[in-house]
């Protein structure tokens, strides 16, 4: 049977907002290595990395930000050999100027949470997400925008006669947008696609209305009316 681990932790680690959620399940991997009479682990990042599902290369990000709130203190750097020791510090609230605002850590950090009575000011998040490139932001943030010369070989290879150039010019125009929704694009290619079906749909439409004026016997170009519809008709078949 499996053996279930617990780790027990002070009240501090949900009283201070500073602490984003992956910071606290570093802390509660961390408190989970603590034994009865010490502060002091030394844990793994491999290991702190199975035990919180965080990557390995983030670990020692987030640890550093431990650091600078107060929570850790590093000893080492780690290796194949040796690994980080971390003495865990728990700090204390009331001294820290302003809970609202933690200190600026860097990428991946906490920063800028608000202002006054703990509540995060988020609207400055969501500005900065606003402005970001459209392959950046949220789940569309793996799209690689095509260049010319992928969609021309790529509507060769399905022999669909788009007009690479107007792709690209189009779809740059409108920031790499599709739908009536205008959401971000995720597939160039499935949109390559799309197009190659409306054009079939346009193609086909064209085509039927160019039969329904033969059988009556009116000029395609013009609308006038052949002397002989039949001559409308061979017009229509010499030029489809």
């Amino acid at each position: 049977m499996a053996t279930n681990n617990f780790a027990f932790i002070p009240l501090e680690v949900i009283q201070d907002i500073r602490l984003t959620k992956r910071h606290i399940k570093v802390l509660i991997a961390l408190f989970s290595y603590r034994g009865k009479n010490t502060n002091t682990v030394w844990p793994s990042r491999e290991k702190l990395s199975k035990r919180c599902g965080i990557r390995v290369t983030t670990i020692s990000l987030i640890t550093t930000e431990l650091v600078k709130l107060g929570w850790l203190v590093k000893t080492g750097k780690g290796g194949f050999s040796k690994s980080t020791r971390y003495e865990i510090t728990v700090p204390d609230l009331s001294t820290v100027p302003d809970l609202g605002t933690a200190p600026d850590l860097g990428t991946g950090g906490v920063h800028d949470l608000g202002t006054g009575m703990g509540v995060p000011d988020l609207s400055r998040g969501i500005e900065d997400i606003n402005n970001l490139p459209v392959e950046l932001k949220g789940g569309n943030k793996r799209f690689k925008r095509p260049t010319i010369d992928e969609v021309r070989a790529y509507c060769i290879e399905r022999n669909n006669e788009i007009d690479a150039q107007g792709f690209i010019d189009y779809y740059q125009s409108c920031g790499w947008k599709v739908g009536k929704t205008l959401k971000p694009m995720k597939c160039w290619k499935s949109t390559v696609r799309t197009w190659e079906g409306k054009n079939k749909e346009k193609n086909k439409g064209s085509h039927v209305h160019a039969a329904t004026l033969a059988m009556q016997g009116l000029d395609i170009d013009t609308g006038r009316a052949f002397d002989d519809g039949f001559q409308q008709i061979e017009e229509f078949l010499k030029n489809g």
